[in-house]
């Protein structure tokens, strides 16, 4: 006969956790956007920007190709639009660039242009894109989705202007040199200044996958 235990059987089950339920779905949370980009999964993409992550650590921060300044007006409009950190621990002074770059997720923006025009990509969005800073932070920010994706991109857009962020977005995207992959997961903000004047849109994502 089994003992009887001061627990009912079905306590798992209904034990309450400090998690929603519906995390998983892509609402935001206190964790910061790197936990998430830190944990390795089974597509081959993310183990790599995670390899290239490491290695990058390494190298001095005068390789950096990103300003000071624009690394640390991500941070802040992150932290403005969406109450949470971008990175933690928050970089030191002189160190955004640095942090922001070797960072283990994907990060872009864009300016304000009438045809926006990408200004930044971290070294996992580079490697993803297949280009060079220079190829990278000339090219049009349309230009990283396929035509038939472009309609459902510039909804994205201007969802995030008008709310401040959008997330849970899934798309698919290619590469320079012609390779398909699908996005998910991303979260796209408005970024602004402290004087609250619109400076563009950036976007930030650690899950996708070759297709």
């Amino acid at each position: 006969m089994t003992e009887p235990t001061n627990e009912p059987a079905n306590k798992a089950a209904n034990e309450l956790t400090d998690e929603p339920a519906n995390k998983a779905a892509n609402e935001l949370t206190d964790e910061p956007a790197n936990k998430a980009a830190n944990e390795l999964t089974d597509e081959p993409a993310n183990k790599a920007a995670n390899g290239l992550t490491s290695e990058l650590k390494k190298g001095p921060a005068n390789e950096v190709p990103a300003s000071e300044s624009h690394s640390r007006l991500l941070l802040d409009s992150y932290r403005r639009a969406t109450g949470r950190e971008l990175l933690t621990p928050v970089p030191e002074p002189e160190e955004a660039a640095a942090a922001l770059f070797r960072a283990p997720f994907v990060l872009l923006s864009h300016g304000t242009e009438a045809d926006p025009v990408l200004n930044y990509g971290n070294a996992a969005a580079l490697k993803l894109w297949e280009m060079t800073w220079e190829q990278f932070t000339g090219t049009p920010s349309r230009l990283t989705a396929e035509p038939m994706e472009r309609s459902q991109r510039e909804k994205l857009l201007a969802d995030a202007k008008e709310k401040g962020y959008s997330d849970g977005y899934y798309g698919i995207r290619i590469s320079s040199g012609g390779r398909r992959f699908e996005i998910r997961n991303v979260l796209l903000w408005s970024v602004t200044d402290e004087q609250g004047s619109y400076r563009g849109q950036a976007a930030v994502f650690s899950e996708w996958a070759y297709i």
